[in-house]
């Protein structure tokens, strides 16, 4: 019988799913702490964003989380940024 698989993907993660990482958390604390930028980049389905939702939760700062993923026309960017940014 095949063992099943312990990871669950295709959506945000949290405990107990969410493990290790800690370096890459102290990395986006620091980071956030300082309130500048963060740019993540790294595949799909690598975790960036149970990532950086883990670590903003331990903050206790507000978090804004838009997935833009299925956006195909360029102008929303664009008309979103010079409207609400």
């Amino acid at each position: 019988m095949p063992q099943a698989n312990p990871f669950k993907f295709g959506s945000i993660v949290e405990e107990p799913y969410f493990t290790d990482r800690i370096a890459e958390q102290a990395d986006i604390r620091l980071v956030l702490q300082s309130e500048t930028h963060l740019i993540i980049i790294s595949p799909r389905r690598y975790g960036k964003t149970s990532l950086v939702k883990k670590v903003v939760a331990t903050l206790g700062r507000p978090l804004i989380f838009l997935d833009l993923q299925l956006i195909t026309d360029s102008s929303f960017a664009c008309n979103f940024s010079s409207s609400y940014i």
